[in-house]
């Protein structure tokens, strides 16, 4: 961020027609605050700005991070959960990656329930594993019989640390279906790989 850059002349690159400019002159606002607190008052209003008009998902998400970083969780909480129910799977998806997993699991699950698009439902499984709350232990079960969606549950079953996946695990040891799309990263890993680590990662009792 140029040292030279002002709230004001943050505003002038807020107001452009292109997201790029838009989305990059909202994370150097985000910085600016962090660097100067005599920013806060021009910035809040202005994350409030991005937020309550939700245009694109990259400027509206850093907003809302910079807001939180202004005004705290509890209070940028109401308005992450609205993001989160956008009809829109990209700026569900943005926002999600910010949300820390803490009594989130009932908002996962009914973002599992309203939509169909693989990101955005990838994204709420990884979420599901991370929240380390057995509740979420039944709804990513049940996500098991979808191939497309399979790898992702049982890496987040592994991630949950739950000893009740050990069984629904164990068959899948015969899996040999290929757990990604083939790159050439490494070897390819299959589905039966990724339940053998997923078992040795679980407790055993």
């Amino acid at each position: 961020m140029r040292t030279a850059q002002t709230v004001a002349s943050l505003r002038a690159d807020l107001a452009s027609s292109s997201l790029d400019v838009r989305s990059h002159a909202m994370l150097d606002l985000v910085q600016l605050v962090k660097r100067d607190a005599a920013t806060h008052g021009e910035a809040l209003p202005l994350f409030e700005q991005f937020i309550r008009e939700a245009k694109d998902p990259s400027p509206t998400g850093v907003a809302l991070r910079g807001y939180e970083y202004l005004r705290g969780p509890e209070a940028a909480r109401p308005l992450r959960m609205a993001l989160l129910q956008d009809p829109r799977p990209n700026m569900v998806v943005f926002v999600l990656m910010d949300t820390t997993s803490a009594g989130m699991v009932p908002t996962y699950v009914g973002l599992l329930e309203r939509h169909t698009d693989q990101r955005l439902r990838e994204t709420v499984i990884r979420k599901l594993g991370k929240a380390q709350d057995p509740a979420a232990f039944e709804p990513l079960v049940a996500l098991l019989p979808h191939a497309e969606l399979r790898p992702h549950v049982v890496e987040a079953l592994a991630d949950l640390r739950d000893a009740r996946a050990i069984p629904h695990l164990q068959p899948l040891l015969f899996d040999r279906t290929e757990a990604w799309p083939m790159d050439n990263h490494g070897p390819m890993l299959s589905v039966a790989d990724l339940a053998a680590e997923a078992l040795r990662r679980l407790p055993v009792h």
